[in-house]
C-alpha cells in the first residue's frame, strides 16, 4: 500500500511538535531543580519523576508514528492516519510542557499557607 504525502507530511510535523515539547521539558527543569535543592522538602511524586527522569522523555516523540501506524486506512487517498500523527504531535508537544510546569510549581504552591 502507498503512504499519501500528506500523511508522512502531516505524521512528520507532528513528530516535530512532540520533539518541540520535549526540548521545552528540557529546558525548564534545570531552571527549578536549583530551587528544589534549597527547599531541603519532600518533593511530589509527579515532581520528582520530572526532575529525575526527564532525560526519558527523548523517545516520546517516537509514539506519533507508532499510534499513527494502528489507524485503519480505508484506501490511499485516506488521510485519517496522518492527521492522528498530527493530534498525537499536538498532544505532546502542548501537554507535556504544561504538565511539567504544573509539576515544577506545586511545590511552590504547596509552601503557601492554607
Amino acid at each position: 500500500m502507498k503512504t499519501h504525502p500528506a500523511n508522512a507530511l502531516l505524521q512528520t510535523i507532528g513528530v516535530v511538535i512532540a520533539f518541540l515539547g520535549v526540548i521545552a521539558v528540557l529546558a525548564i527543569v534545570p531552571q527549578f531543580q536549583d530551587v528544589f535543592e534549597s527547599f531541603g522538602a519532600e518533593l511530589p511524586a509527579i515532581t520528582q519523576i520530572f526532575v529525575r527522569g526527564r532525560w526519558l522523555l527523548w523517545p516520546l516523540p517516537l509514539a506519533v508514528p507508532m499510534i499513527a501506524a494502528f489507524v485503519r486506512v480505508r484506501d490511499e487517498d485516506d488521510r485519517r492516519r496522518g492527521i492522528v500523527g498530527l493530534i498525537v504531535g499536538i498532544a505532546i508537544g502542548f501537554g507535556l510542557p504544561f504538565l511539567c510546569t504544573m509539576a515544577m510549581y506545586l511545590p511552590i504552591f504547596m509552601l503557601a499557607p492554607a
